[in-house]
């Protein structure tokens, strides 16, 4: 986990950037807040951040007024006086003035960056988004540095039919199944055969649907076989005019959309206030996920090695935002009231933030979370299992090609 410190004696601004940090899972344990340049030096001597966040018009010390690029001054003590300071890897200036950034600008070099506050745009948040993750990453990276994977692949599915039972028939080279004898889960190990290497993989179904059951699933996987990468596959409802059934839904974020809080109206109506949390998936793997999205030949291959498939339209990968509820819904107007939490939604199920959450929170090594399910349904009342095995087969036969052909592809 990262830790912040953020110097700003703007309310608003500093309730925006609080409110940015939580959205991207940082405690707010993880982050101090000070209002003035003498209050942040104490702060930086007392401990190490990886990240200062730092306002450009404030206060030297409490009682007086803020002064005009007072930020700088901590950047310059920074900057001359560097072995009394715990220095941060990373600063971030940022100002709702423009012309203020603009006269700061030479002052921040290297991986020190000014960002311009402005209230009606999200392009603050977008690019302080993003040094969020790359600080993590870059952090992850340093402490996995020493920490040994046992496994290249771990699979966690919902179901034992259709969905594990699609990834028991990739051509791996899969060992009997086994159980531990204080562990009730059935384990099923193989290997992909590669031309460098063979690539170890552990696969196991949850006990039953559901966002409880998969991430206990997860977290028992990952502490245990402490994989590399961490897969969800199976099947899940798309979007009826923007997916075909079968094709793969690859999940740049999820989230779980009953989480929020119910409240009575004035009239005694009851009030769903949404606020969901979302994960994101490694901005590395999505790169990799849309360069692959336009090969047609590569899900061409995939349908044809079914045999004659159930559906006449091509596979094809969509990549967008996956949600995840407690309960199967066959009903449009529901699917709509989920719709809203994110016009862009791809994907819905029952599981994949339960997994995505136990990869993001676990110990070191931790594992990087995909998802990629596939459409078996559109939510609605015509929703049932004849589609179910298709689509549990092109998930399971899109990990494998991916996986094979792009994960642990030489250089």
């Amino acid at each position: 986990m990262i830790t912040v410190l953020i110097l700003e004696d703007n309310d608003y601004k500093l309730k925006k950037i609080s409110e940015l940090l939580v959205s991207q899972h940082i405690p707010t344990q993880f982050v101090k807040m000070v209002r003035t340049v003498y209050d942040a030096e104490c702060a930086l001597i007392e401990n190490l951040f990886d990240l200062l966040i730092l306002d450009i018009n404030v206060p030297l010390r409490q009682g007086e007024d803020t002064r005009r690029h007072g930020g700088l001054t901590l950047l310059r003590n920074i900057k001359r006086k560097g072995t009394q300071f715990n220095v941060p890897d990373h600063i971030v200036g940022i100002t709702a003035y423009q012309d203020i950034k603009d006269e700061v600008l030479p002052s921040f070099d290297g991986q020190w960056h000014v960002l311009y506050f402005d209230p009606s745009s999200d392009d603050w948040e977008i690019k302080l988004t993003e040094k969020l993750s790359h600080i993590s990453a870059a952090k992850q990276q340093r402490l996995n540095k020493n920490s040994n994977y046992q496994y290249d692949v771990a699979i966690v599915t919902a179901l034992e039919t259709p969905e594990l039972a699609a990834v028991r028939k990739l051509p791996l080279e899969w060992k009997p199944p086994h159980q531990d004898a204080n562990d009730s889960t059935i384990y099923h190990e193989g290997y992909i055969p590669s031309d460098h290497r063979n690539i170890s993989v552990i696969a196991a179904s949850a006990c039953a649907m559901g966002m409880p059951h998969a991430t206990v699933l997860a977290s028992k996987m990952i502490s245990h076989f402490k994989p590399r990468y961490l897969w969800m596959l199976g099947i899940c409802a798309g979007i009826e005019g923007d997916s075909n059934l079968g094709d793969i839904v690859f999940a740049d974020h999820c989230w779980d959309y009953g989480s929020g809080k119910y409240k009575e109206g004035a009239a005694g109506e009851i009030i769903f206030e949404q606020q969901p949390s979302q994960y994101p998936v490694d901005p590395g793997l999505k790169a990799r996920a849309n360069f692959l999205a336009t090969d047609l030949s590569f899900f061409a291959k995939i349908k044809d090695e079914f045999g004659p498939a159930p559906v006449e339209a091509p596979v094809s990968l969509r990549i967008g935002p996956m949600a995840s509820g407690a309960a199967v819904v066959s009903s449009e107007r529901y699917l709509e009231t989920v719709r809203k939490q994110n016009r862009k939604l791809t994907g819905l199920e029952m599981e994949a933030y339960g997994v995505m959450c136990a990869g993001v929170n676990s110990r070191a090594p931790q594992p990087q979370v995909i998802i990629a399910k596939s459409v078996c349904d559109f939510a609605n009342a015509k929703k049932g299992d004849k589609y179910q095995p298709y689509a549990a087969y092109t998930s399971a036969k899109f990990f494998y090609y991916f996986t094979k052909d792009f994960l642990f592809a030489r250089g």
